[in-house]
């Protein structure tokens, strides 16, 4: 049984709840004396352009979240070579492969 992820198209939602997060994490970092929380406080937030994106495959969520955290290794995102595609139709050997590697 494949478990079903909600797609949140609504960029206003998003930004308030990355904002929300934001702020929480900058005032809990104050509070312990980090010296980053005046740095995370002045983050904005990118959304990367990349040409795997769609909002027709709701079921791989996962298998792309691992896809990306697997191959980003740089700092801007234009050389990014994740190896998807917006034209997925099985992803079984990519879910089957990161299985494999989760079980080792």
């Amino acid at each position: 049984m494949r478990a079903s992820c909600k797609v949140d198209n609504n960029l206003k939602h998003n930004l308030i709840n990355f904002y929300l997060q934001r702020d929480a994490l900058s005032t809990y970092l104050e509070n312990v004396a980090h010296p980053a929380s005046m740095e995370i406080k002045q983050v904005v937030p990118v959304r990367l352009e990349m040409p795997w994106r769609t909002n027709h495959n709701k079921i791989d969520c996962g298998v792309f979240v691992m896809r990306h955290m697997e191959t980003y290794k740089v700092a801007n995102g234009k050389s990014w070579e994740c190896r998807l595609s917006n034209k997925f139709t099985d992803t079984s050997e990519i879910r089957t492969n990161i299985a494999r590697k989760l079980m080792i």
